[in-house]
């Protein structure tokens, strides 16, 4: 047992290391109740932007059943500044199965997967401070079944803006 330690410290400490991204300013995903989410149920992120120097990426998280019924997904976002004024929104579409072999995307085991989609990339921002993107399903079928979680993450650039 005093042989593993040393290991289990080392393991540890790889795995911590390799979850970190410098890049990464903020990620976090909200649960669908009932993984059924209505047309009308806006899912809100706020985060902040320390440096504006920078571009960013906006990414999409969407956790999903593989008894999800279509191939595809639309989501409208809407993005706000720090006077809650829209800066920018837009109707995106997202395959998360194949559309011909009905294969899920992403990663994942079992029957839940994960896909992550750019809704906005290389985005730059004004001013540092705190901002809100909203997201809402736009698909015919309300409540969309089968969405168990969907999320937001933000990204700094590796390249800084001139």
């Amino acid at each position: 047992m005093k042989l593993l330690k040393p290991y289990a410290f080392l393991l540890l400490s790889i795995a911590a290391l390799l979850s970190c991204n410098k890049y990464r300013v903020y990620d976090k995903y909200n649960d669908i109740p009932q993984s059924l989410w209505y047309a009308d149920s806006t899912l809100t992120y706020t985060f902040e932007i320390a440096d504006s120097i920078y571009a960013y990426h906006i990414l999409y998280n969407i956790r999903y059943s593989i008894s999800y019924p279509y191939h595809n997904i639309y989501i409208k976002y809407k993005l706000y500044d720090t006077q809650n004024n829209e800066l920018k929104s837009d109707l995106q579409f997202m395959d998360l199965l194949h559309p011909t072999t009905g294969e899920p995307l992403g990663a994942g085991t079992g029957d839940i997967f994960n896909i992550n989609y750019y809704a906005l990339k290389n985005y730059k921002f004004a001013k540092s401070g705190k901002y809100k993107i909203t997201l809402t399903q736009y698909m015919r079928q309300d409540p969309l079944p089968e969405i168990l979680s969907v999320g937001i993450r933000v990204d700094k650039s590796t390249e800084m803006l001139k």
